[in-house]
């Protein structure tokens, strides 16, 4: 009796452990994702910048 309730909680702590690592893997790729986001919101707005300086270039070579 006492080696089934053992091996029963020894199933139930594996399960437990399971879930915890699995809870943390996808907080993890969240965490990977929100970054991601955020490196290419910054890609985006440099590009963007660029794209107003050489418009501002082309306008000073036109005028000049």
């Amino acid at each position: 009796m006492l080696e089934v309730v053992s091996v029963n909680s020894m199933i139930i702590i594996h399960r437990l452990i399971e879930t915890r690592i699995h809870t943390y893997m996808i907080h993890l790729v969240r965490i990977f994702q929100l970054i991601l986001v955020m490196i290419i919101e910054r890609i985006v707005e440099l590009a963007s910048i660029m794209k107003i300086y050489e418009l501002e270039i082309d306008l000073h070579l036109k005028i000049s």
